[in-house]
């Protein structure tokens, strides 16, 4: 089981770069801005806050600092999980190949950002809303940049034969913490917007 539990960590990680990514262009994104705000003098910077689109420039730059704060959250969480998994077995039955394996450990990072974000929808506040609508942007960028083996080699049998496995799963337990049922609804996205659309 050693090699299946290195692949599944390697798919893992593969989500986990891609959050790191995005903290990266949060990063760059807050210094440019930076670059742009006029703080020379009183007069500039009233004249800079008085031309709207100028305005915009500065609440974005206000906003950066939660956005990073949300996806740093993101990246330690999975990290951290990352590494309990590590230890843990994976109880997964039927056969898995190398590109499954891989393609489980993408599925199960995005279920566990998916989790976080609705832990987070709940609570919430009024003035968070903005950095729920940044996180369910982000999460659905990355579902589209998430790239499964099992669809790009074109080996369609074996991403169906994963859909098939977690909905079989799912007819076994239906309750709202089944893993396999949280699998199927990333699984969901893939098909209706990877594999259906390949030709």
């Amino acid at each position: 089981m050693i090699k299946e539990k290195e692949l599944y960590l390697s798919g893992y990680q593969k989500i986990i770069d891609i959050i790191c990514l995005t903290n990266d262009e949060l990063t760059k994104e807050r210094k440019r801005l930076r670059e742009e705000i006029s703080d020379n003098n009183t007069s500039e910077l009233v004249d800079f806050l008085n031309d709207s689109d100028k305005c915009q420039i500065l609440d974005r730059y206000l906003e950066l600092p939660d956005y990073t704060a949300v996806i740093q959250r993101l990246y330690w969480q999975c990290k951290n999980l990352m590494t309990k998994l590590r230890y843990e077995e994976l109880p997964v039955e039927g056969f898995m190949d190398d590109l499954m394996w891989h393609d489980l450990g993408k599925i199960d990072a995005l279920v566990e950002i998916s989790e976080c974000i609705e832990v987070t929808k709940k609570h919430a506040t009024a003035k968070d809303q903005h950095v729920i609508i940044y996180l369910e942007s982000t999460f659905l960028k990355l579902l589209e940049q998430t790239e499964l083996s099992t669809i790009v080699l074109d080996n369609r049998d074996k991403f169906i034969c994963l859909y098939t496995k977690m909905l079989m799963a799912c007819s076994k337990d239906c309750s709202e913490d089944c893993i396999d049922l949280k699998r199927l609804d990333i699984l969901k996205f893939f098909k209706e917007n990877c594999l259906n659309a390949k030709p």
